[in-house]
């Protein structure tokens, strides 16, 4: 029904029928919370995209949406570019680092963004990618990194995230990171059949979204990238828009 939706904890719920319902149809009793608080919605159905802790850091959230609609007239604070708040010279010591994890992750976003900002989307849905809205030198931007193999979860928020993007018009960062290859092939062997089958299912939807937008993409390998998830994650570029560091 919305393009965001942010969700209150102890305090937002969301549900077909009530904790009365179940009990009625299956005796058991359990909580509003439990059966579609914001835990629920943000880390497992994946319906609600950003987490509040309070009312107060909900109206935050909506403060940072509306500044990535990239609608005029923007804020003029928004219009002047800042300083990465992190050292940019520390990015060298990661290309001696055989994964970058995702704390990792967000030390390169925090050292290429205006002012080390990041607001992140669906921060508790997928465990392998990150996506989220940033400023670079000025212009709202949506970035996109994995760090690891791309789950079906990871593939539907990315897919979600690059559709919206194309909606505002905000052009595309991509960090390609998914790890060694050793640890992609355990990834992959650890799978069901029927997990492999929903995996692949993900990844070509993201595919097929990636492929479909027309706003600038841009593709940093900041780490290796193996089978599928090099081409999800690099979907349609030419050779000159892929920079390695």
């Amino acid at each position: 029904m919305c393009e965001d939706a942010a969700i209150v904890t102890r305090i937002g719920t969301i549900f077909l029928g009530g904790p009365p319902l179940v009990k009625a149809a299956t005796g058991e009793d359990i909580s509003a919370e439990d059966l579609g608080g914001a835990t629920v919605h943000c880390s497992v159905s994946g319906v609600t995209d950003y987490f509040a802790g309070t009312e107060e850091d909900g109206f935050e959230i909506v403060r940072d949406i509306v500044a990535t609609l990239n609608v005029e007239p923007l804020s003029p604070a928004l219009l002047h570019s800042e300083e990465p708040v992190m050292q940019s010279d520390v990015l060298d010591a990661l290309s001696g680092i055989d994964f970058i994890d995702r704390s990792r992750l967000y030390a390169v976003i925090g050292r290429i963004v205006d002012g080390g900002r990041f607001r992140e989307f669906k921060q508790q849905y997928g465990e392998n990618l990150t996506t989220g809205y940033a400023f670079i030198e000025g212009r709202c931007v949506g970035v996109v990194g994995n760090a690891g193999p791309l789950t079906y979860q990871d593939a539907l928020k990315g897919s979600h995230f690059t559709q919206i993007c194309q909606q505002r018009q905000l052009p595309l960062i991509f960090l390609q990171n998914s790890g060694p290859l050793e640890k992609h092939e355990t990834f992959t062997r650890s799978l069901c059949i029927d997990e492999l089958h929903q995996a692949m299912k993900g990844r070509a939807a993201m595919m097929g979204a990636v492929s479909c937008v027309t706003v600038p993409k841009i593709t940093f390998n900041i780490g290796n990238c193996h089978g599928d998830d090099n081409y999800t994650m690099v979907c349609l570029i030419t050779a000159m828009e892929m920079i390695t560091i």
